[in-house]
């Protein structure tokens, strides 16, 4: 359990890392001239009780999905995985229901952002997970 623990931590770490960085440094302005719908100031609870669900779930489920051959590669296609089951599910959603002033921006910048970040995150998970004896 410490090393499950110890992981969520690195997984909300490095989440939170990323999505401030994309999110408020580097396409702030172009992500908030593209969405009809930004709140100026965030939810940071909700946000945070986002990652800390999704980071037990992927913890949870990345040994089915495991490979002992390639540790670095089920981590980095895992999280892609997951990253673009999210974008479809959230930011494609979002696209064709509210009208956006650039959807397509939106659509592409997001959905680049959950496929790297969710990579990079599986990857984590990856190097964290203990084989089975």
């Amino acid at each position: 359990m410490a090393r499950t623990g110890a992981t969520l931590a690195i997984y909300v770490l490095a989440k939170l890392i990323m999505g401030l960085s994309w999110h408020l440094v580097l396409f702030r302005a172009t992500l908030e001239a593209a969405t009809p719908f930004a709140r100026p100031e965030p939810i940071i609870p909700l946000g945070m009780a986002a990652m800390v669900v999704q980071g037990t779930l992927l913890i949870g489920i990345y040994p089915r999905f495991h490979r002992s051959q390639s540790r670095m590669t089920s981590g980095l296609v895992f999280g892609a995985l997951a990253g673009l089951f999210l974008a479809a599910g959230a930011i494609w959603v979002e696209v064709a229901k509210f009208a956006f002033a650039d959807g397509l921006t939106y659509f592409v910048l997001e959905t680049i952002y959950e496929v790297v970040s969710f990579a990079v995150l599986g990857l984590l998970i990856a190097l964290r997970h203990e084989e089975a004896p």
